[in-house]
């Protein structure tokens, strides 16, 4: 809350109404953007997560492909033994 005595001008308390906003305005918007960073900081870490998974998936599936393709080809080995 602002107040003004009766020695303080239209203009001052104006300006001390103005000031009193912006600093309001600017705490407001700081915990906003603090709140937002902290979201964006957890979704990035999800995001990482999820890449690591994927590559992952990624490895053993192609491990997978080459162990069937070595076992395709023992198989014809077999049948050409």
């Amino acid at each position: 809350k602002i107040y003004g005595g009766p020695n303080v001008s239209d203009a001052d308390f104006a300006k001390q109404c103005a000031d009193a906003a912006q600093t309001a305005a600017d705490e407001e918007s700081k915990k906003t953007a603090e709140q937002y960073e902290k979201k964006i900081d957890s979704v990035e870490d999800k995001l990482k997560k999820e890449e690591r998974e994927l590559a992952d998936d990624e490895a053993e599936y192609a491990q997978r492909k080459r162990e069937e393709a070595v076992t395709h080809a023992e198989t014809l080995f077999s049948l050409f033994s």
